[in-house]
Order: C-alpha cells, then structure tokens, then sequence
C-alpha cells in the first residue's frame, strides 16, 4: 500500500513539473517572439497607425506597446508582457501603464477596449511572468466587425462630404465644422455616469453623442482619412479634465479643439451654431484656459498661419478702422449662422460692435427682432448670433 501512495506521488509530482515545464516554456516562445508594431492592424478600417507616441518610449516600452498592440488587436483576455522578479515588478508594471497609455493614445480607432485594466502576475517554477488583462465593450471578433462597419460607413460619409476641399487648410476647417455640428457633447453631470462608449471614437461618429475625448478620437479618425497627422492631447480646463489634438499644418502644428467649438451650442440649443476661438491656435493661446499634460512630450504649436481669424482676416485691431473692417467680415460671413471676429488691442469692443452694426442696419443680427442685440465673448473673440 505504501508503495503505491509513493508511486501516485511520485507519478502526480512528475505531472506537475512537467507541467509547469511545458508550460513555462509555451510562455517563454510567446515573450521572446518578435513582432513589429508596423504590421499590427488594431481594426478593420485601414486607419493609419500612427507611432507618435511610440517613438518616445524606451526600449522595454516599445517592447510592452507591441504586445499590448498584438493582444488588443486579437481580442486576448490576458496579454503576457514580461518576465520579472518581486523587486522589479513595481519598475515593470509602471513601464505597462506607460505603454498602454501611448498604444491608445496613438490609435483613436481602437475603442473596443476601455482605459480600465488589470495587471498581476503568473507564479512559474523559477519566474513570474507579468500579465495584462484588457477589459474589452465586446467579446468576438464578428461583433466588433459589426461595429466597425458601422463607424466605417459614417466616417466615409464626412470623408465625402468633405469633397472637393483642397489644401491640408481646407480638408481640415471642413471636417471640423462637419464632425463639430453632427455630434452632440454627452453631459451626464458626474464624471463616473459617463457611460464608456461615450469617450470612443463610435460614439461620436456612430451614436452621434460623446464627451472630449470621444469627439477628439473621431476628429483625428476623419483627419487620417484625409491624410493630415495629428497628435491626441489631455489637460484641463475649468477644473475638468478635458481632450482635444494637435493637428500638423503645412509641416506646422496647431491646438484644435473640436468640443470647444460647440460653446454656443450648449447654451443655444442649436448644435449647428460652430464657433472657431480653438481653431488652429498657439500652445501660448491655449495655455490662458487650458493646462497641457506632458507638455514636453509634444509638438511645440508656435504658429499662427492657419489661425482661423489670423488666415480668413477676420481680426480687428485698430479702433480707427473698426466699422470699415467689420463691414468687410459681416460680407465675408454673410453665410454663417454666428459672425465671429477676433479684436485685439481695441477698446470698448461691445459698444463699438452693436454701434457699427446698427448703422449697418443688419436688422438679422437682432434677438427677436427686438431693438437689442447680444453677444458672446470668449479670449479675444466675439460672437453673434443670428
């Protein structure tokens, strides 16, 4: 009987270092397999991979960005990163966080996957393997095919309506006003009721409804597909964490923030009223309202070429010849719904502005055909309503 016991142990212990043999050695094949980030597709779309963010990673990091990107885009459950040991693992699981971050950071495209994830270890014989675990807004791959249509067929739709733009310039006012008018900014009151698809890409393009960041990840979606680069960018403003891009211009890059061109729309009621005070605008100008994360990280934005007022002369900066020069961008803007100027260095703008406009009679610019007139003011610009 004693005999027996000892050869069931033996034979379970056998077993199990065999197992453990084979099963280190599969995991070992998988962490040392090599694979370039450039032949990762993380969908469907054909959306240009962008490696913005990948470039400024270390070594290990691009290492943990490829697996993460592989994973990902397989829909794995648990995504094994590295080999540690105890003291290291702190050092390892940071160098993840910084890996993923970037992985979503550069693929907008990617929004089957939520921000939220788990990273913990496998116990092996003589090692740990650190592994991550994604939380994934659906579980095969022929759902997240149906969804992908989906964006797809809306994304071509802006793609088209975009049309005969020519010029980086042009492609790229178009699609801001066209992506800016058609999505509506998701309030749900409290950061933790916001609901996950609400900061993807298809949310905004598809479900026509998201937050900054949905609506900045579609933005830069619609730019890829017109060819122009763009980098995603997080800070805050107003007390709120908050989303939007960097958009290269003629080999120049600009702040562009899509959800702020909806200002007036929010108080308004009308989602089609779209404003351009955070169109193509400095690092120094954005800075007066927003903070920038990571600031060193990105492209420095110095230019002001393609500002919205600076490029379409809609700026004012003379009191001498303010009603001249208004005249000149009511005629400009005689089509849009708001007219915007920019003034800088003039005194009394309100009163000047309601002034030349009465004298002009331009009796559409008054609330409620009453004798009144109202605007709106952010930074340097101002705004009336039709």
């Amino acid at each position: 009987m004693k005999k027996l016991v000892t050869s069931i142990i033996l034979i379970v212990i056998i077993f199990l270092v065999g197992y453990y043999i084979t099963r280190e050695d599969t995991i070992e094949k998988i962490l040392i397999e090599q694979v370039n980030v450039d032949d990762i597709e993380t969908n469907n779309m054909k959306i240009k991979n962008s490696k913005y963010f990948y470039e400024k990673l270390n070594e290990r990091q691009k290492q943990y960005y490829t697996k993460i990107a592989k994973g990902i885009s397989n829909l794995e459950k648990t995504i094994l990163i590295d080999v540690t040991k105890e003291k290291e693992y702190e050092k390892y699981k940071s160098d993840i966080a910084i890996a993923i971050e970037c992985f979503l950071a550069d693929h907008p495209e990617v929004f089957y996957v939520e921000e939220q994830y788990e990273i913990g270890m496998i116990d092996l014989l003589v090692s740990k393997v650190i592994n991550l675990k994604p939380k994934y807004m659906m579980n095969t791959k022929r759902r997240l095919k149906i969804l992908e249509l989906e964006m797809e067929k809306n994304l071509n739709e802006i793609v088209t309506l975009v049309g005969g733009a020519t010029g980086e310039y042009d492609k790229e006012l178009k699609s801001h006003d066209i992506l800016a008018a058609n999505v509506s900014y998701f309030n749900a009151g409290e950061l933790e009721k916001i609901p996950n698809i609400k900061h993807t890409s298809y949310g905004a393009l598809v479900e026509e409804s998201a937050v900054c960041d949905g609506i900045t990840k579609a933005y830069q979606i619609i730019l890829d597909k017109l060819g122009i680069e763009s980098v995603f960018v997080t800070g805050i403003t107003e007390g709120i964490a908050h989303a939007w891009c960097k958009v290269k211009i003629d080999g120049e890059y600009y702040n562009v923030d899509v959800t702020s061109a909806k200002a007036l729309s929010k108080d308004s009621g009308d989602n089609s009223l779209i404003i351009h005070s955070y169109f193509n605008i400095t690092d120094k100008e954005i800075l007066k309202t927003h903070t920038i994360d990571h600031k060193e990280k990105l492209p420095e934005c110095n230019s002001i070429k393609y500002n919205y007022y600076n490029y379409n002369n809609y700026t004012i900066d003379h009191f001498e010849n303010f009603d001249y020069k208004l005249r000149q961008i009511v005629a400009k803007q005689s089509r849009n719904k708001v007219l915007e100027i920019r003034s800088i260095g003039v005194s009394n703008v309100p009163k000047n502005l309601v002034e030349s406009l009465y004298n002009m009679n331009f009796n559409n610019y008054k609330t409620n055909n009453q004798k009144r007139l109202s605007y709106s003011k952010i930074k340097d610009d101002y705004f009336v309503i039709k």
